[in-house]
């Protein structure tokens, strides 16, 4: 059981969101075309909370993100999010 406060920093990226011991947590826009690697060795969740955006998967293809739609990637995979429109998403990082 957890009790008391939980120290907190803004995230390293200097994106606004928040950083835990556990978890990070980040708003990040993107122009249109415009990627952000999303790089292995922790699992992430993307959501996408405004516009469009597509995973480019090494390997495999590549998956559409749509408003509201989110994404759970395991920690072993390194991909590509980039953006198809002006977009804004949420990235969750254990």
């Amino acid at each position: 059981e957890l009790s008391g406060r939980v120290a907190c920093a803004p995230p390293l990226s200097g994106r606004p969101g928040l950083r835990t011991p556990w978890f990070t947590m980040e708003r990040a826009r993107l122009d249109a075309g415009q990627s952000l690697p999303l790089d292995a060795g922790r699992p992430r969740l993307i959501c996408c909370l405004e516009g469009q955006g597509r995973i480019n998967c090494r390997g495999g293809k590549p998956l559409t993100l749509q408003v509201g739609q989110c994404c759970l990637l395991p920690a072993c995979r390194a991909e590509v999010l980039e953006a198809n429109a002006d977009s804004m998403f949420l990235l969750v990082r254990a």
